[in-house]
């Protein structure tokens, strides 16, 4: 491919358009002045320019701080090109503060049990590897014989990188990384594999690397499931759903969950790789555009994600499909779990179960002889039995009472507040002012991070901005703030799961 030629007008830009040389008073010599080396060449009028010419000589210090400002960060390849800066000093203090404990987790791992023994490496082999690598990224750019100079076995070099990573040093993560994969650890060549995608614009073509070629290689040769679970999303970058389907298959029936972690090297669910179940909806998707009826339903990938997986929002989705099919006691078990994990859309739809449930909106747990009553008005207060009716109800049916659903979605809502849910603040805002107690219900309202616009309809919301400050304006609980279910689209995926996915 030949380089593109300069116009015509750029050209005489440039050959037309200097500044005419002007000569200044008082820059000739006096005629009676001696000139000591006469000749036409003492009377050239220079043009005066700031700017030095390209070749213009310099000291070492100019020229070494020129140069890190050309260099790139990144070679195309998403390599670091450069020397890690800082305080080296600080770096070696960090890692004698935590060396011995990485040690000990990489110890209690069935990884150095099993691989990693043979090579017997000490807690005094740990650390002076980990000061080298150091001392090496602070000198020199990453490369294959900062790594390999060291050992030959870079799969290990590696494990021992990983005590060095620093949260507020993000330099040096690039540097251990690039120069590992260049050594050709298989972490590191998938870490840097995936940035380089990541970083193409969205909808553009993944060119081949030498890191994309290792990846593939992985996938199709060795089966190692993050690299197949890679190179299946390059393979959609790509436009090659077909031939992502098989090896996503493949890794399907390679995976299981655990909540152990067996080993360094284990774990699927790795920091900065693409989230498995996002891929995989995502590539289901993109199959059923074309037609093509492929994987697990939306129901069988979120049991499995939720059941089995324990993945907090797959969870509350499947309480949902549960809820929708009119297993509520499916939907309670299920929701619990979630809102137990943290997951404050849980704490939120849970909540307002249980409040629907204390108006008589659902039946309470196990009672089979109550029908559903039609959708109405939600009344502001719990539904209250008579004492006789309460006595049967608890002794005999063995039923929570009402007041007890109350309280329970109080103590949800509650929770879900201090998650920053603004639904379940708004809610509690609404309880407390009807109860009077007004600097609570401020305290709630003020807690929202967003405006109410976002949480409630324009009724609702032209009704606050109008009457919040009038004590004595009463408002009804709009029923959009009482969401029992939460829907798949609403998955945020990448999140923390409590099983990790595990190959066999």
């Amino acid at each position: 491919m030949s380089l593109g030629r300069n116009s015509s007008l750029l050209r005489q830009c440039r050959i037309h358009c200097r500044p005419e040389t002007i000569p200044w008073p008082g820059i000739y010599p006096p005629p009676t002045h001696p000139i000591r080396h006469p000749g036409p060449a003492c009377w050239k009028v220079q043009s005066f320019h700031t700017t030095s010419s390209n070749n213009a000589a310099r000291s070492p210090i100019a020229r070494q701080a020129l140069s890190k400002r050309r260099r790139p960060a990144f070679t195309r390849e998403w390599i670091f090109s450069g020397i890690v800066g800082g305080d080296l000093s600080k770096s070696l203090q960090r890692l004698e503060m935590t060396a011995d404990h990485h040690y000990e987790k990489w110890k209690e791992s069935s990884g150095f049990n099993g691989s990693y023994e043979s090579g017997k490496v000490s807690l005094e082999v740990y650390k002076r590897v980990a000061k080298i690598l150091l001392q090496t990224a602070f000198s020199e750019p990453p490369s294959a014989h900062a790594i390999r100079s060291i050992s030959a076995d870079v799969e290990k070099i590696w494990n021992i990188a990983t005590c060095l990573i620093d949260p507020a040093n993000e330099a040096l993560y690039h540097w251990l990384t690039s120069a590992c994969a260049l050594a050709g650890a298989t972490t590191p060549t998938l870490l840097v594999a995936n940035s380089y995608v990541m970083h193409q614009p969205a909808g553009q073509y993944p060119l081949r690397t030498q890191f994309l070629d290792q990846v593939e290689t992985m996938a199709l040769r060795d089966h190692e499931p993050r690299a197949m679970l890679l190179h299946s999303y390059i393979l959609m970058r790509r436009g090659g759903h077909k031939d992502a389907m098989p090896l996503m298959d493949r890794l399907m029936t390679t995976i299981y969950p655990s909540t152990r972690v067996e080993g360094a090297e284990t774990p699927l669910y790795f920091h900065d790789l693409p989230s498995l179940w996002e891929v995989y909806m995502k590539l289901q998707d993109k199959v059923k555009e074309q037609g093509i009826d492929w994987g697990l339903s939306k129901e069988e990938l979120c049991r499995l994600l939720g059941v089995e997986y324990q993945e907090p929002q797959a969870l509350a989705c499947y309480a949902s499909m549960m809820f929708r099919k009119g297993d509520l006691e499916s939907y309670e078990l299920y929701m619990n779990q979630a809102a137990t994990a943290g997951f404050r859309e849980a704490h939120h739809a849970l909540a307002s179960f249980y409040y629907l449930t204390a108006r008589g909106r659902f039946p309470r747990r196990g009672d089979k002889q109550v029908v559903q009553p039609a959708e109405g008005t939600i009344h502001a207060e719990p539904r209250k039995e008579g004492r006789l009716a309460s006595i049967y109800s608890s002794v005999v049916l063995g039923l929570p009472s009402y007041k007890y659903y109350n309280d329970l979605a109080l103590e949800w809502f509650e929770l879900g507040m201090n998650a920053r849910d603004d639904r379940s603040a708004l809610v509690l805002a609404f309880q407390n002012r009807k109860s009077g107690h007004f600097e609570l219900a401020e305290t709630c309202y003020q807690s929202l991070k967003l405006s109410p616009r976002q949480v409630v309809d324009k009724a609702t919301a032209d009704e606050l901005a109008l009457h919040w400050t009038d004590p004595n304006y009463e408002f009804e609980l709009p029923e959009c703030l009482l969401q029992v279910e939460f829907d798949i689209d609403h998955i945020r995926w990448g999140g923390s799961v409590e099983r990790t996915v595990h190959v066999k």
